[in-house]
């Protein structure tokens, strides 16, 4: 980038959601071309609240393109959702001065890597196996991406498809991101019960092509 006088806009919207390591910045490694593109509705699990943010250290960006950008959009965040991410901040700046790590995002994380756990084990259990680049565990998000058991012969359009017909459950084919023949399960708005009834829905839905 510094070669080709490149700006970098990355995206880490779920950058703050790890379950191992630390976050990582693109703003750590190159700063003065970097502007970072984040979502404080998923940081905070505020679905619907379209809240997000942008980062950067160089006030060309904040002082000159930011403005030009929002002047180019014909609508703001909603008051709402404003509303919301000021009172979580506050109580983050708490933490802050008192020299400890946000504890809001400290307890979605652990909630989300208690759920994630258990889909990971029902998932398995009915035949799944982790795809992606952290086979072994997901290092973060809110969702995991799974292969079809050896034994299904449909793609996974077909499953998810016959799984709403049955409503069974809800998920996303993976064929859609460049991965056939896998799911993703998002679990962050899914209670723990709902994520245990999740290994019968499955078990209906697989039996249905196993026929």
């Amino acid at each position: 980038a510094r070669k080709m006088n490149l700006i970098i806009i990355s995206d880490e919207v779920y950058n703050f959601i790890r379950y191992k390591g630390e976050p990582q910045s693109m703003l750590s490694f190159a700063p003065e071309r970097t502007v970072v593109v984040s979502s404080a509705s998923k940081e905070y699990l505020m679905p619907g609240a379209r809240i997000g943010y942008v980062l950067s250290t160089d006030e060309i960006f904040t002082n000159t393109w930011m403005p030009n950008m929002i002047r180019s959009f014909s609508s703001s965040p909603n008051t709402l959702g404003q509303n919301m991410l000021i009172k979580l901040l506050k109580e983050e700046v708490k933490d802050f001065k008192n020299g400890r790590s946000p504890q809001i995002i400290t307890e979605i994380k652990k909630e989300l890597k208690s759920r994630c756990d258990l889909i990971i084990s029902i998932l398995r259990e009915k035949g799944f196996t982790l795809a992606g680049r952290d086979k072994d565990f997901p290092s973060g998000a809110i969702s995991v991406l799974v292969r079809l058991p050896k034994d299904i012969e449909f793609d996974d359009k077909a499953i998810v498809e016959k799984a709403l017909e049955l409503e069974k459950f809800s998920a996303i084919p993976a064929s859609v991101f460049g991965a056939p023949n896998c799911i993703r399960f998002g679990y962050a708005g899914m209670t723990k019960e709902a994520i245990k009834n999740l290994s019968k829905n499955l078990q209906d839905v697989l039996e249905f092509f196993r026929r």
